[in-house]
């Protein structure tokens, strides 16, 4: 296996069991997919909607 390659994979997973890492993909989570999904069902929004109304909260959007 390629050191270059070993010594990234080292440094993801240092990057993964830091505190700011899992809070910040927590939080992506929540607003991004968690919400919206949470609205569709509560109040009948289209997917579409519901999306749309979490692109503008704090984050990257990957789900349009």
């Amino acid at each position: 296996m390629n050191l270059n390659i070993i010594a990234k994979f080292v440094l993801l997973q240092q990057l993964q069991q830091s505190l700011n890492f899992n809070v910040a993909f927590i939080s992506f989570l929540t607003t991004k997919i968690y919400l919206p999904l949470h609205e569709m069902i509560t109040y009948g929004f289209s997917m579409q909607e519901a999306f749309s109304k979490h692109k503008q909260t704090k984050g990257h959007c990957f789900i349009m």
